[in-house]
């Protein structure tokens, strides 16, 4: 089975994106996996002794304490002999995310298992070209991650509250009381990978290779030069079996994520951007006002850079503010500098970029969340919208949000001061009301020049009205006519976060030939609802004046399926009946017995 192309997103969603100054469109990792340094920041482990590594290099602790006064402490380990992540191997799990988020229906999100897993496949993920080199460094890479285990210990301090039962100050004590229960420990152990493979030597002829024994001469007859005997064969690997930790998946899907480029990500030199890049990652998630403060010794301590005698915390923090630099030409963050006296502790002030900023936006959408509902979502919120409402929204008008949100973008970039009181009000009210900016043709006109400007290659935008004025002595033969426009290249179809039921035959025969005529002038949210209804039964009466009848499966907890086809069921309705040469009626099943797996 081959995997599904990655899905695109819209000229529209990409003028949204760019409206909102985000270079791309971020992959989301599992937010507690961006806490926890487990990758070194070496570009080399050091030398084994007796066959196994320093304890440094396959063991690592960590300790923070939350808002809330939870103290996290956290032991990572690797395989003595492998040693932990390092340098570049945190690039091939975050790209492990990215391939989940590109082909959520081609893997097994529950059990976080990939289906048919390929090197090929990751580096696609990386944006890198598969060569010999880069497939072994993967192939390292992915036995040094799934030989990586985490113990925490969570101690969830209750003192402040025991303090307030025990003065008697009417909070209701918990069970057991605050007296004698102040503290909860838990312990947990997660892996974070599963990875097996296969290699095939084939081994070929044997032949002396040629080496200089002095200035000009080649000697070629010395066959017992260890050097000189060269082994010609080829060997092959593939990938049996590759599964992320559910638990971290989970994560990624419910929306507790941070969100990173990956490619981007994998382009950054140094193993210190690179973990400051996710750090940053993480705050961002968490909605922090920027910009943002990090103490000295917890960052340090968060990517890994302990002073010892020959590294002084002056050789820190130039490390760090490398690092920022690097990040700041790879346009993740704004600037970065260190606050604070010239003794003593100091505190580096971040600014992020618009990347940085854009994920902001994403807090609570999760992995499965198709592309376009992303870039809505996030730029509803960037009108100040509310999350929930946002979701509503794009449940019940999903084709009506992208147009709206354009309109606003305009007034935001020609005429900020347009709208008087709320931005989210006003998109709100209009999205409701259903309203059509066709006829503006102001708005069409930016709409056109802002597409040429982010996609020059792509075909021109048809605007609302004329644009040039008619010149003396025009005709309608010497009049430039319009270019014409090229018909839209037919669309991946966006798999569902769900297994489906398998399509009668003669009902998918019917339902191709009315998506035919009404997938083309939908939006893409009312495209995912269209394609992911499966038609299971088909009715034609032996009576010809009697209706036909298509049934269509919705799964029961996929609202913006049931909306897409309640709204268009008119529509629909009608090309099936042109299509049947009869009337046809479409009816909706809800319940869960045909689907395969819930």
């Amino acid at each position: 089975m081959t995997s599904a192309p990655a899905l695109p997103l819209r000229a529209d969603s990409r003028l949204l994106l760019s409206h909102a100054g985000a270079p791309s469109l971020p992959s989301p990792v599992a937010l507690q996996l961006l806490d926890i340094p487990f990758v070194l920041p070496l570009k080399q482990l050091p030398e084994r002794v007796d066959g196994q590594l320093p304890r440094w290099a396959y063991e690592v602790t960590y300790s923070l304490v939350g808002a809330d006064r939870t103290r996290y402490e956290v032991r990572v380990t690797g395989d003595p002999t492998l040693g932990l992540p390092f340098g570049q191997d945190a690039d091939v799990l975050l790209a492990l995310f990215k391939i989940l988020e590109q082909e959520p229906g081609q893997h097994d999100l529950a059990a976080g298992v990939f289906r048919n897993p390929s090197y090929q496949m990751i580096c696609r993920a990386l944006g890198k070209t598969p060569t010999g080199r880069r497939v072994r460094e993967i192939r390292d890479a992915l036995m040094r991650l799934s030989g990586v285990r985490i113990y925490s210990r969570v101690l969830v301090d209750k003192l402040v509250r025991a303090a307030k039962v025990l003065a008697a100050d009417g909070t209701a004590p918990e069970v057991p009381t605050a007296g004698t229960v102040r503290r909860d420990v838990t312990h947990e152990m997660r892996w974070l990978l599963e990875y097996r493979a296969q290699e095939r030597f084939e081994r070929g002829i044997r032949r002396v290779r040629a080496t200089i024994d002095g200035p000009g001469s080649v000697a070629v007859e010395d066959e017992l030069r260890g050097d000189a005997i060269e082994e010609l064969g080829q060997s092959q690997m593939w990938i049996r079996h590759l599964a992320l930790n559910p638990f971290w998946v989970a994560q990624a899907v419910s929306g507790w994520a941070g969100w990173i480029d990956v490619e981007r990500h994998a382009r950054l030199k140094s193993p210190t951007a690179r973990r400051l890049y996710q750090i940053c990652a993480a705050t961002a998630a968490r909605q922090v006002a920027a910009p943002w403060l990090f103490a000295e010794d917890a960052l340090s301590a968060a990517c890994l850079l302990t002073t010892s005698a020959t590294k002084k915390p002056t050789k820190v923090r130039q490390q760090l503010e490398s690092a920022a630099d690097e990040l700041r030409e790879a346009g993740v963050l704004a600037g970065a500098e260190w606050l604070g006296t010239k003794r003593g502790p100091k505190t580096f002030e971040v600014h992020p970029a618009p990347l940085l900023q854009f994920a902001d936006l994403l807090r609570g959408i999760g992995l499965t969340d198709p592309p376009d509902f992303r870039v809505q979502y996030a730029v509803l919120r960037h009108f100040g919208v509310t999350p929930a409402k946002a979701r509503a929204l794009l449940g019940e008008y999903p084709g009506q949000v992208g147009e709206v949100l354009l309109r606003a973008c305009h007034l935001e970039a020609t005429d900020p001061k347009a709208i008087e009181k709320s931005w989210a009000g006003w998109i709100v009210h209009h999205v409701q009301a259903g309203t059509s900016f066709r006829g503006e043709v102001e708005f069409q006109r930016w709409r056109s020049t802002a597409l040429a400007a982010i996609d020059p290659t792509g075909r021109p935008a048809q605007v609302g009205g004329p644009t040039t004025r008619r010149l003396t002595g025009e005709t309608a033969q010497t009049r430039p006519q319009p270019a014409a426009l090229l018909p839209e290249p037919p669309m991946p179809r966006i798999p569902a976060p769900y297994a489906l039921p398998e399509a009668d035959p003669d009902a998918a025969r019917w339902w191709e030939s009315a998506l035919a005529v009404v997938l083309p002038a939908v939006g893409p949210l009312d495209r995912y609802g269209l394609e992911v209804a499966v038609p299971v039964a088909w009715t034609e009466p032996v009576d010809p004046t009697a209706d036909a009848e298509l049934a269509v499966w919705v799964h029961p907890d996929d609202v913006v399926t049931a909306n897409t086809v309640a709204r268009t069921v008119t529509r629909l309705e009608a090309a099936l009946s042109t299509a049947a040469g009869r009337a046809v009626r479409l009816s909706v099943e809800r319940h869960s017995r045909r689907a395969a797996v819930d």
